[in-house]
């Protein structure tokens, strides 16, 4: 998230992302993984950028890809969330 928004300050507007930061490099172990949709999202909420996407319904997906997965989401909206709601801002 760190590299995002600088990233962002340095006028970049188009990211990749993954819901519950699945997938990552296969060749390593020690990669970080992959930047969490639902924390970009809240992040770009709290900027009042991009309201159309939800927040809500990310949670939602990343925490049902979780379960059925044997990847815990190391997305910090998703753990901080209480079900049925988004993580306030």
């Amino acid at each position: 998230m760190a590299n995002c928004c600088a990233a962002m300050d340095a006028g970049v507007s188009c990211f990749e992302s993954s819901v519950a930061g699945l997938g990552g490099c296969p060749f390593t172990k020690v990669a970080g993984g992959n930047v969490c949709t639902e924390d970009l999202v809240h992040y770009l909420h709290r900027l009042g950028q991009r309201p159309e996407v939800s927040l809500e319904k990310l949670v939602e997906l990343a925490r049902d890809l979780s379960a059925s997965s044997a990847a815990s989401c190391p997305a910090w909206s998703t753990r901080s969330a209480r079900p049925g709601r988004p993580p306030s801002c």
